[in-house]
Protein backbone atom coordinates (compact mmCIF):
# COMPACT_ATOMS: atom_id res chain seq x y z
CA UNK A 1 0.00 0.00 0.00
CA UNK A 2 1.32 3.81 -0.86
CA UNK A 3 1.32 5.97 1.84
CA UNK A 4 1.36 10.06 1.59
CA UNK A 5 4.45 11.08 3.88
CA UNK A 6 5.21 14.73 3.93
CA UNK A 7 8.83 14.24 2.61
CA UNK A 8 6.19 13.59 -0.90
CA UNK A 9 6.10 17.05 -1.02
CA UNK A 10 9.10 18.84 -2.90
CA UNK A 11 9.68 22.69 -3.36
CA UNK A 12 10.74 24.74 -5.96
CA UNK A 13 11.64 27.80 -7.50
CA UNK A 14 10.05 29.98 -10.30
CA UNK A 15 11.39 31.59 -13.05
CA UNK A 16 12.06 30.19 -16.09
CA UNK A 17 15.99 31.59 -16.70
CA UNK A 18 19.36 30.10 -14.80
CA UNK A 19 18.37 29.02 -11.30
CA UNK A 20 14.72 31.02 -11.03
CA UNK A 21 14.71 34.51 -9.59
CA UNK A 22 11.39 33.34 -7.21
CA UNK A 23 9.53 36.10 -9.43
CA UNK A 24 6.66 34.16 -10.80
CA UNK A 25 6.57 32.40 -14.05
CA UNK A 26 6.94 28.61 -14.86
CA UNK A 27 8.63 26.44 -12.31
CA UNK A 28 12.09 26.01 -12.37
CA UNK A 29 13.95 22.45 -11.95
CA UNK A 30 15.95 23.59 -8.86
CA UNK A 31 14.62 22.60 -5.72
CA UNK A 32 13.92 25.63 -3.25
CA UNK A 33 17.40 25.68 -0.51
CA UNK A 34 16.40 25.18 2.72
CA UNK A 35 19.29 27.20 4.29
CA UNK A 36 18.55 30.68 5.43
CA UNK A 37 18.09 33.49 2.83
CA UNK A 38 17.48 30.46 0.24
CA UNK A 39 14.68 32.55 -0.66
CA UNK A 40 14.56 36.62 0.93
CA UNK A 41 17.94 38.01 0.25
CA UNK A 42 19.63 40.00 3.14
CA UNK A 43 17.83 42.63 3.74
CA UNK A 44 19.76 45.75 3.38
CA UNK A 45 20.55 48.89 5.83
CA UNK A 46 18.20 51.23 2.94
CA UNK A 47 15.29 48.82 2.73
CA UNK A 48 15.14 48.68 6.94
CA UNK A 49 15.46 52.61 6.72
CA UNK A 50 13.15 53.63 4.15
CA UNK A 51 11.14 50.21 4.43
CA UNK A 52 10.28 47.90 1.54
CA UNK A 53 7.89 45.00 0.49
CA UNK A 54 9.08 41.96 -1.14
CA UNK A 55 7.42 39.12 -2.88
CA UNK A 56 8.79 35.88 -3.72
CA UNK A 57 7.07 32.63 -5.44
CA UNK A 58 7.44 29.00 -4.93
CA UNK A 59 5.76 26.07 -5.98
CA UNK A 60 5.07 22.81 -3.95
CA UNK A 61 4.68 20.02 -5.97
CA UNK A 62 3.43 16.31 -4.86
CA UNK A 63 5.81 13.59 -6.11
CA UNK A 64 3.30 10.83 -4.30
CA UNK A 65 0.96 8.55 -6.14
CA UNK A 66 -1.38 9.25 -2.87
CA UNK A 67 -3.48 12.75 -3.87
CA UNK A 68 -1.76 15.39 -1.06
CA UNK A 69 -5.54 16.19 0.33
CA UNK A 70 -6.42 20.32 0.46
CA UNK A 71 -3.10 21.33 1.87
CA UNK A 72 -2.88 24.52 4.39
CA UNK A 73 -0.36 27.18 4.93
CA UNK A 74 0.51 28.71 8.36
CA UNK A 75 3.05 30.50 10.62
CA UNK A 76 3.49 29.31 14.29
CA UNK A 77 5.80 31.65 15.07
CA UNK A 78 6.35 35.04 12.35
CA UNK A 79 10.20 36.45 12.06
CA UNK A 80 11.75 38.14 15.39
CA UNK A 81 12.16 41.12 14.13
CA UNK A 82 9.22 43.64 15.19
CA UNK A 83 9.73 45.54 12.07
CA UNK A 84 9.17 42.47 9.83
CA UNK A 85 6.44 40.64 8.65
CA UNK A 86 6.04 37.20 6.50
CA UNK A 87 2.69 36.98 4.69
CA UNK A 88 1.44 33.71 2.42
CA UNK A 89 -1.05 33.15 -0.41
CA UNK A 90 -1.67 30.12 -2.52
CA UNK A 91 -2.35 31.16 -5.93
CA UNK A 92 -5.97 30.34 -6.10
CA UNK A 93 -6.13 32.47 -9.30
CA UNK A 94 -3.84 29.92 -11.54
CA UNK A 95 -4.88 26.93 -9.38
CA UNK A 96 -3.20 23.54 -9.38
CA UNK A 97 -1.54 22.45 -12.50
CA UNK A 98 1.96 21.33 -14.28
CA UNK A 99 3.36 24.82 -13.40
CA UNK A 100 5.09 24.91 -17.53
CA UNK A 101 1.39 25.13 -19.34
CA UNK A 102 -1.34 25.30 -16.70
CA UNK A 103 -1.21 26.52 -13.04
CA UNK A 104 1.62 29.14 -13.86
CA UNK A 105 1.84 32.13 -11.22
CA UNK A 106 2.13 35.79 -13.38
CA UNK A 107 5.41 37.21 -13.79
CA UNK A 108 6.09 40.05 -11.24
CA UNK A 109 8.54 42.95 -12.93
CA UNK A 110 9.98 43.12 -9.95
CA UNK A 111 10.48 42.08 -6.11
CA UNK A 112 7.90 44.86 -5.28
CA UNK A 113 5.58 44.26 -7.43
CA UNK A 114 5.68 48.09 -8.73
CA UNK A 115 2.56 47.36 -11.53
CA UNK A 116 0.39 45.33 -8.78
CA UNK A 117 0.32 42.32 -10.84
CA UNK A 118 -0.70 40.58 -7.49
CA UNK A 119 -3.40 42.64 -6.02
CA UNK A 120 -5.93 39.98 -6.85
CA UNK A 121 -4.58 37.28 -4.28
CA UNK A 122 -5.54 37.67 -0.87
CA UNK A 123 -2.16 37.21 1.62
CA UNK A 124 -2.46 35.82 5.27
CA UNK A 125 -0.14 35.40 8.33
CA UNK A 126 -2.43 33.15 10.33
CA UNK A 127 -0.48 31.36 12.98
CA UNK A 128 -2.66 27.89 13.57
CA UNK A 129 -4.64 26.01 11.05
CA UNK A 130 -8.04 27.53 11.55
CA UNK A 131 -6.27 30.78 10.22
CA UNK A 132 -4.41 29.20 7.82
CA UNK A 133 -4.48 29.70 4.12
CA UNK A 134 -6.47 26.82 2.85
CA UNK A 135 -5.92 25.59 -0.65
CA UNK A 136 -9.23 24.38 -1.10
CA UNK A 137 -8.31 21.64 -3.77
CA UNK A 138 -6.14 18.44 -3.60
CA UNK A 139 -2.55 17.73 -5.67
CA UNK A 140 -2.94 14.52 -7.64
CA UNK A 141 1.14 12.90 -8.25
CA UNK A 142 3.01 15.49 -10.24
CA UNK A 143 0.53 18.68 -9.68
CA UNK A 144 2.23 21.90 -7.97
CA UNK A 145 0.81 24.79 -6.93
CA UNK A 146 2.37 28.10 -7.08
CA UNK A 147 2.52 29.61 -3.34
CA UNK A 148 3.59 33.98 -3.43
CA UNK A 149 5.57 35.23 0.05
CA UNK A 150 5.11 38.69 1.22
CA UNK A 151 7.91 39.84 3.30
CA UNK A 152 7.33 43.28 4.92
CA UNK A 153 9.63 45.31 6.35
CA UNK A 154 8.59 48.62 8.01
CA UNK A 155 10.57 52.08 8.10
CA UNK A 156 13.78 52.41 10.73
CA UNK A 157 13.97 48.63 11.47
CA UNK A 158 16.78 47.96 13.62
CA UNK A 159 18.97 45.52 12.07
CA UNK A 160 18.53 41.61 13.82
CA UNK A 161 21.48 39.38 13.86
CA UNK A 162 18.73 36.31 12.42
CA UNK A 163 15.32 37.37 11.14
CA UNK A 164 13.91 34.36 9.82
CA UNK A 165 11.16 32.10 10.30
CA UNK A 166 9.37 28.76 9.72
CA UNK A 167 6.16 28.06 7.19
CA UNK A 168 4.09 25.02 8.27
CA UNK A 169 1.97 22.54 5.58
CA UNK A 170 -0.72 20.77 6.71
CA UNK A 171 -2.89 18.22 4.62
CA UNK A 172 -5.53 16.51 5.27
CA UNK A 173 -4.37 13.19 4.51
CA UNK A 174 -4.70 10.84 7.36
CA UNK A 175 -1.95 8.71 8.74
CA UNK A 176 -1.28 5.36 7.43
CA UNK A 177 -4.49 5.63 5.27
CA UNK A 178 -4.54 5.92 1.26
CA UNK A 179 -6.20 8.04 -0.97
CA UNK A 180 -8.99 9.22 0.97
CA UNK A 181 -11.04 12.29 -0.74
CA UNK A 182 -11.60 14.80 1.90
CA UNK A 183 -15.18 17.08 1.70
CA UNK A 184 -14.35 19.93 -0.21
CA UNK A 185 -14.33 23.22 1.17
CA UNK A 186 -17.67 25.76 0.79
CA UNK A 187 -17.63 29.30 0.52
CA UNK A 188 -19.87 31.87 2.17
CA UNK A 189 -20.61 35.30 1.25
CA UNK A 190 -22.92 37.45 2.18
CA UNK A 191 -24.46 40.09 -0.30
CA UNK A 192 -25.97 43.39 1.80
CA UNK A 193 -27.29 46.50 -0.55
CA UNK A 194 -28.20 50.31 0.08
CA UNK A 195 -27.40 50.14 3.62
CA UNK A 196 -26.91 53.52 5.91
CA UNK A 197 -25.70 54.57 9.76
CA UNK A 198 -29.29 53.40 11.58
CA UNK A 199 -30.95 51.00 14.03
CA UNK A 200 -32.06 48.47 10.83
CA UNK A 201 -28.19 47.94 9.52
CA UNK A 202 -26.82 47.96 12.99
CA UNK A 203 -28.98 45.13 13.56
CA UNK A 204 -28.54 43.20 10.61
CA UNK A 205 -25.53 42.87 10.83
CA UNK A 206 -26.10 41.19 14.17
CA UNK A 207 -27.90 38.60 12.75
CA UNK A 208 -25.19 37.98 9.88
CA UNK A 209 -22.35 37.55 12.36
CA UNK A 210 -24.37 34.69 13.39
CA UNK A 211 -23.69 32.55 10.10
CA UNK A 212 -20.57 31.06 8.56
CA UNK A 213 -18.86 33.70 6.89
CA UNK A 214 -16.12 33.89 4.67
CA UNK A 215 -17.13 37.49 2.98
CA UNK A 216 -19.48 40.35 3.59
CA UNK A 217 -20.09 42.05 0.42
CA UNK A 218 -21.79 45.10 -0.13
CA UNK A 219 -23.15 46.68 -3.46
CA UNK A 220 -22.71 50.24 -2.93
CA UNK A 221 -24.27 53.39 -1.72
CA UNK A 222 -23.20 52.10 1.57
CA UNK A 223 -24.06 55.52 3.69
CA UNK A 224 -26.09 58.97 3.34
CA UNK A 225 -23.43 60.45 5.40
CA UNK A 226 -20.48 62.28 4.12
CA UNK A 227 -17.66 60.68 6.36
CA UNK A 228 -17.09 56.68 6.39
CA UNK A 229 -16.15 56.28 9.76
CA UNK A 230 -19.12 55.85 11.38
CA UNK A 231 -20.49 53.16 8.85
CA UNK A 232 -17.22 51.21 8.77
CA UNK A 233 -16.96 50.69 12.89
CA UNK A 234 -20.90 49.65 12.64
CA UNK A 235 -18.84 46.44 10.77
CA UNK A 236 -16.92 45.22 13.78
CA UNK A 237 -14.97 42.04 13.07
CA UNK A 238 -16.37 42.44 9.40
CA UNK A 239 -14.06 45.09 8.97
CA UNK A 240 -11.58 42.53 7.77
CA UNK A 241 -13.98 40.65 5.70
CA UNK A 242 -15.50 43.13 3.36
CA UNK A 243 -15.78 44.49 0.06
CA UNK A 244 -17.66 47.27 -1.81
CA UNK A 245 -19.07 47.59 -5.66
CA UNK A 246 -19.07 51.22 -5.62
CA UNK A 247 -22.13 53.71 -6.17
CA UNK A 248 -22.66 56.95 -7.35
CA UNK A 249 -23.55 57.89 -3.86
CA UNK A 250 -19.82 56.75 -2.56
CA UNK A 251 -18.60 59.03 -4.56
CA UNK A 252 -21.17 62.24 -3.72
CA UNK A 253 -17.66 63.61 -3.17
CA UNK A 254 -14.31 62.68 -3.97
CA UNK A 255 -13.42 62.67 -0.20
CA UNK A 256 -16.16 59.93 0.80
CA UNK A 257 -14.64 57.73 -2.52
CA UNK A 258 -11.47 57.90 -0.98
CA UNK A 259 -12.14 57.04 2.25
CA UNK A 260 -13.96 54.00 1.13
CA UNK A 261 -11.45 52.92 -0.54
CA UNK A 262 -8.57 53.13 2.05
CA UNK A 263 -10.94 51.10 3.83
CA UNK A 264 -11.32 47.87 1.81
CA UNK A 265 -7.67 48.21 0.63
CA UNK A 266 -6.40 46.51 3.68
CA UNK A 267 -8.71 43.45 2.81
CA UNK A 268 -8.49 44.04 -1.13
CA UNK A 269 -5.51 46.02 -2.28
CA UNK A 270 -6.79 46.11 -6.02
CA UNK A 271 -9.77 48.10 -4.60
CA UNK A 272 -7.20 51.09 -5.14
CA UNK A 273 -8.52 51.44 -8.40
CA UNK A 274 -12.08 50.86 -7.71
CA UNK A 275 -13.37 47.66 -9.50
CA UNK A 276 -11.60 44.49 -8.63
CA UNK A 277 -11.85 40.85 -8.30
CA UNK A 278 -11.94 38.29 -5.81
CA UNK A 279 -11.63 33.85 -6.34
CA UNK A 280 -12.37 31.81 -3.70
CA UNK A 281 -11.82 27.97 -4.49
CA UNK A 282 -14.58 27.32 -6.92
CA UNK A 283 -16.06 31.37 -6.76
CA UNK A 284 -14.32 34.14 -9.09
CA UNK A 285 -16.37 37.80 -8.02
CA UNK A 286 -16.14 40.37 -9.51
CA UNK A 287 -16.74 43.88 -8.17
CA UNK A 288 -17.33 46.66 -10.66
CA UNK A 289 -17.57 50.60 -10.61
CA UNK A 290 -20.39 52.68 -11.97
CA UNK A 291 -18.79 55.65 -10.71
CA UNK A 292 -16.19 54.94 -12.87
CA UNK A 293 -15.98 55.12 -17.06
CA UNK A 294 -17.13 51.70 -17.63
CA UNK A 295 -17.48 51.93 -21.69
CA UNK A 296 -15.63 49.25 -23.91
CA UNK A 297 -12.92 51.38 -24.89
CA UNK A 298 -12.37 52.22 -20.29
CA UNK A 299 -9.61 50.23 -18.68
CA UNK A 300 -12.53 48.67 -16.56
CA UNK A 301 -14.12 47.19 -19.37
CA UNK A 302 -10.57 45.69 -20.71
CA UNK A 303 -10.22 44.37 -16.50
CA UNK A 304 -13.43 42.63 -16.65
CA UNK A 305 -13.47 41.20 -20.24
CA UNK A 306 -9.66 39.79 -19.22
CA UNK A 307 -10.65 38.66 -15.77
CA UNK A 308 -14.24 36.75 -17.35
CA UNK A 309 -11.15 35.07 -19.82
CA UNK A 310 -9.41 33.67 -17.14
CA UNK A 311 -12.16 32.52 -15.01
CA UNK A 312 -14.33 30.55 -18.23
CA UNK A 313 -10.63 28.95 -18.55
CA UNK A 314 -9.91 27.96 -15.03
CA UNK A 315 -10.78 24.33 -14.42
CA UNK A 316 -11.06 25.14 -10.65
CA UNK A 317 -13.95 28.01 -11.12
CA UNK A 318 -17.79 26.97 -11.41
CA UNK A 319 -18.93 30.06 -10.58
CA UNK A 320 -18.87 33.62 -11.70
CA UNK A 321 -20.87 36.20 -9.83
CA UNK A 322 -20.82 40.04 -10.85
CA UNK A 323 -21.33 42.76 -8.04
CA UNK A 324 -22.14 45.92 -9.87
CA UNK A 325 -24.43 49.11 -7.83
CA UNK A 326 -26.76 49.71 -11.15
CA UNK A 327 -29.51 47.08 -11.72
CA UNK A 328 -29.49 45.82 -15.16
CA UNK A 329 -33.52 44.89 -15.43
CA UNK A 330 -35.87 45.86 -12.47
CA UNK A 331 -39.52 46.40 -11.96
CA UNK A 332 -38.83 49.69 -11.31
CA UNK A 333 -40.15 52.03 -7.64
CA UNK A 334 -43.67 53.23 -7.72
CA UNK A 335 -42.23 56.10 -5.00
CA UNK A 336 -38.87 56.76 -6.93
CA UNK A 337 -39.27 57.37 -10.88
CA UNK A 338 -35.70 58.84 -10.55
CA UNK A 339 -34.42 55.53 -10.23
CA UNK A 340 -34.18 54.22 -13.72
CA UNK A 341 -32.28 51.62 -15.73
CA UNK A 342 -28.85 52.43 -17.08
CA UNK A 343 -28.96 51.53 -20.77
CA UNK A 344 -25.16 51.96 -21.60
CA UNK A 345 -24.84 49.88 -18.88
CA UNK A 346 -26.61 47.22 -19.60
CA UNK A 347 -26.08 47.16 -23.50
CA UNK A 348 -22.15 47.08 -22.79
CA UNK A 349 -22.42 43.90 -20.48
CA UNK A 350 -24.92 41.97 -21.03
CA UNK A 351 -24.10 40.17 -23.76
CA UNK A 352 -20.25 39.72 -22.35
CA UNK A 353 -21.95 38.43 -19.67
CA UNK A 354 -24.01 35.74 -21.26
CA UNK A 355 -21.11 35.17 -23.42
CA UNK A 356 -18.25 34.20 -20.97
CA UNK A 357 -20.73 32.04 -18.29
CA UNK A 358 -21.63 34.91 -15.99
CA UNK A 359 -23.93 33.06 -13.75
CA UNK A 360 -25.34 35.48 -11.87
CA UNK A 361 -25.56 39.74 -11.31
CA UNK A 362 -26.44 41.11 -7.95
CA UNK A 363 -27.37 44.76 -7.97
CA UNK A 364 -28.38 47.38 -5.45
CA UNK A 365 -30.16 50.75 -6.77
CA UNK A 366 -33.51 49.78 -5.45
CA UNK A 367 -34.75 49.16 -2.09
CA UNK A 368 -36.21 45.90 -2.23
CA UNK A 369 -35.38 42.46 -3.27
CA UNK A 370 -35.82 41.17 -6.49
CA UNK A 371 -35.28 38.13 -8.87
CA UNK A 372 -35.31 38.09 -12.65
CA UNK A 373 -35.47 34.83 -14.69
CA UNK A 374 -32.27 34.00 -16.76
CA UNK A 375 -32.21 36.89 -19.25
CA UNK A 376 -30.44 36.97 -22.23
CA UNK A 377 -29.68 39.88 -23.95
CA UNK A 378 -32.19 41.30 -26.96
CA UNK A 379 -30.25 44.12 -29.24
CA UNK A 380 -33.58 45.15 -30.91
CA UNK A 381 -35.25 45.82 -27.58
CA UNK A 382 -33.18 45.82 -24.56
CA UNK A 383 -35.81 45.66 -22.10
CA UNK A 384 -37.69 42.74 -23.32
CA UNK A 385 -34.90 40.11 -23.08
CA UNK A 386 -34.98 36.70 -23.79
CA UNK A 387 -36.45 34.63 -20.87
CA UNK A 388 -35.51 31.23 -19.48
CA UNK A 389 -37.25 29.34 -16.60
CA UNK A 390 -36.58 25.74 -17.38
CA UNK A 391 -36.33 24.17 -13.44
CA UNK A 392 -36.53 27.69 -11.91
CA UNK A 393 -35.77 28.24 -9.34
CA UNK A 394 -33.41 25.35 -9.20
CA UNK A 395 -31.79 25.70 -12.26
CA UNK A 396 -29.37 22.77 -13.69
CA UNK A 397 -26.67 23.16 -16.10
CA UNK A 398 -26.12 20.41 -18.42
CA UNK A 399 -23.07 17.98 -18.39
CA UNK A 400 -20.16 19.47 -20.11
CA UNK A 401 -21.19 23.15 -20.13
CA UNK A 402 -19.58 25.63 -17.29
CA UNK A 403 -22.46 28.58 -17.86
CA UNK A 404 -25.87 29.08 -18.95
CA UNK A 405 -24.49 30.26 -22.40
CA UNK A 406 -25.08 32.70 -25.30
CA UNK A 407 -29.02 32.68 -25.80
CA UNK A 408 -29.59 31.38 -22.06
CA UNK A 409 -28.12 34.33 -20.90
CA UNK A 410 -27.83 35.21 -16.85
CA UNK A 411 -29.76 35.28 -13.85
CA UNK A 412 -30.02 39.18 -12.33
CA UNK A 413 -30.81 39.66 -8.82
CA UNK A 414 -31.78 43.09 -7.11
CA UNK A 415 -30.79 42.97 -3.29
CA UNK A 416 -31.40 46.48 -1.63
CA UNK A 417 -33.00 46.00 1.82
CA UNK A 418 -29.49 46.77 3.84
CA UNK A 419 -31.21 49.77 5.73
CA UNK A 420 -31.76 52.70 3.97
CA UNK A 421 -34.94 54.04 3.57
CA UNK A 422 -37.57 54.60 2.38
CA UNK A 423 -38.00 51.44 0.94
CA UNK A 424 -39.05 51.17 -3.01
CA UNK A 425 -42.29 50.17 -3.63
CA UNK A 426 -43.11 48.73 -6.70
CA UNK A 427 -44.62 50.29 -10.03
CA UNK A 428 -45.73 47.87 -13.50
CA UNK A 429 -44.81 44.51 -13.38
CA UNK A 430 -41.67 43.65 -15.84
CA UNK A 431 -42.52 40.27 -17.32
CA UNK A 432 -38.87 39.20 -16.60
CA UNK A 433 -39.28 39.71 -12.81
CA UNK A 434 -40.18 35.95 -11.39
CA UNK A 435 -39.81 37.39 -7.62
CA UNK A 436 -40.05 40.37 -5.94
CA UNK A 437 -40.64 41.67 -2.29
CA UNK A 438 -40.46 44.88 -0.70
CA UNK A 439 -41.08 45.20 3.41
CA UNK A 440 -43.81 45.92 4.39
CA UNK A 441 -43.05 47.95 6.86
CA UNK A 442 -39.74 50.15 8.47
CA UNK A 443 -39.20 47.73 11.00
CA UNK A 444 -37.44 44.66 8.86
CA UNK A 445 -34.65 44.92 6.42
CA UNK A 446 -32.63 41.94 4.67
CA UNK A 447 -29.39 40.21 2.62
CA UNK A 448 -28.55 37.79 0.63
CA UNK A 449 -26.70 34.70 1.64
CA UNK A 450 -24.65 32.74 -1.36
CA UNK A 451 -23.01 29.16 -0.37
CA UNK A 452 -20.86 27.59 -2.59
CA UNK A 453 -20.27 24.05 -3.12
CA UNK A 454 -17.31 22.28 -4.57
CA UNK A 455 -17.94 19.41 -7.25
CA UNK A 456 -16.58 15.92 -6.17
CA UNK A 457 -16.82 12.04 -8.01
CA UNK A 458 -20.20 12.03 -6.19
CA UNK A 459 -21.45 15.54 -5.91
CA UNK A 460 -22.24 18.42 -8.76
CA UNK A 461 -20.98 21.98 -7.94
CA UNK A 462 -23.73 24.25 -6.72
CA UNK A 463 -24.77 27.83 -5.77
CA UNK A 464 -27.42 28.63 -3.27
CA UNK A 465 -28.41 32.22 -2.78
CA UNK A 466 -30.82 32.78 0.36
CA UNK A 467 -32.82 36.24 0.89
CA UNK A 468 -33.56 36.55 4.34
CA UNK A 469 -35.45 39.07 5.81
CA UNK A 470 -34.91 40.47 9.44
CA UNK A 471 -37.80 41.79 11.40
CA UNK A 472 -37.97 43.86 14.38
CA UNK A 473 -41.37 44.21 15.88
CA UNK A 474 -42.90 47.67 16.59
CA UNK A 475 -42.72 48.71 19.96
CA UNK A 476 -46.74 48.05 20.33
CA UNK A 477 -46.01 43.89 19.09
CA UNK A 478 -43.52 43.72 21.02
CA UNK A 479 -45.65 44.63 23.95
CA UNK A 480 -47.69 41.98 22.78
CA UNK A 481 -44.65 39.55 22.89
CA UNK A 482 -44.02 39.15 19.11
CA UNK A 483 -40.00 38.21 19.06
CA UNK A 484 -37.53 39.56 16.58
CA UNK A 485 -37.04 37.08 14.00
CA UNK A 486 -35.45 35.73 10.55
CA UNK A 487 -37.65 34.47 7.87
CA UNK A 488 -36.89 32.88 4.65
CA UNK A 489 -38.31 35.04 1.90
CA UNK A 490 -36.55 33.77 -1.65
CA UNK A 491 -34.22 30.74 -1.72
CA UNK A 492 -32.87 29.76 -5.58
CA UNK A 493 -29.33 27.55 -6.77
CA UNK A 494 -27.38 26.87 -9.90
CA UNK A 495 -26.34 23.23 -9.91
CA UNK A 496 -23.53 22.57 -12.95
CA UNK A 497 -24.31 18.29 -13.00
CA UNK A 498 -21.03 16.30 -13.11
CA UNK A 499 -19.69 14.71 -16.03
Amino acid sequence: MVIFKAEDLKFYRSGSSGVGNCLGGVINAEPLSMSYHGLFNIVSSTERQLGKTKYRCIYMKNTSKVKCLNPKIYIPQNTPSSGTELFFAFDKVHGVGNGTSSGVADVIADESDSTNVLDDLIFRNGTEVSTSDSLGADLSENQVIAIWFKLVIQPNTEKASLDGTTVFIETANEKDVEGIVQTPVDTNVVVVGETDVNDWFSKLLERIRLRPLDWIRFTGNVSTNTNATSWFNMLGILRERFSIAFGPLDAINPQLKSQLIGLVAPNVPAASRGYYSSTRYNLCEIFMDVTLPFDNSSTQYDFIEATLNSAKDNPNVDFIVVHCNKAFYATLAANDPSQTIDGTLRSTYHKLFEDKGVHVVISGQFRNYQRQKVLSWNESAPDTPGEYTTGSPNYVISTGQKGFGPGIGCLFIVNGTGGRRPFHTFATDKSYTQFKYTPPNDYSAGYLYLNTKMKTATRSAKLTGTFYEYFRPTWLEALMNRQEQETTKDQWSITIANP
